[in-house]
């Protein structure tokens, strides 16, 4: 069963991805992430940064 994971959790492995150095291909082969869930969060939280309500209602 995947696991589900919430938007803080999603910044955190985005941020994690930055400092790693990795390729995003390496770093979700490595956390076993799959690269459309990576993309997908991280459009979401780069649109979050851009207009915190967004940010505001993923975490209710």
């Amino acid at each position: 069963m995947a696991q589900q994971r919430n938007f803080s959790q999603w910044q955190n492995i985005i941020e994690t991805h930055q400092q790693s150095g990795l390729s995003i291909t390496q770093f979700c082969k490595q956390h076993r992430l799959t690269l459309s869930s990576f993309y997908k969060w991280r459009k979401i939280i780069t649109e979050s940064a851009k207009d915190p309500a967004i940010s505001a209602s993923m975490s209710l």
